[in-house]
């Protein structure tokens, strides 16, 4: 949708800006990976359900 704006745009200097904040919000991105991996938040990711321990798993 971005992509478009900027197409239609008269505006030259609208993909710079664009560009420059992409940039900016990847760098906090991962900014707030590292502190979650340091703060010990983000691990390891969630993983699937084991269904076919599930299914053989007696019922009591």
């Amino acid at each position: 949708m971005g992509q478009a704006a900027i197409a239609a745009s008269p505006r030259r200097d609208l993909g710079t800006h664009y560009g420059g904040l992409f940039l900016e919000v990847i760098q906090y991105a991962e900014d707030c990976a590292n502190l979650m991996i340091k703060k010990g938040w983000m691990e390891q990711p969630p993983l699937a359900p084991d269904y076919k321990a599930l299914a053989n798993r007696v019922k009591k």
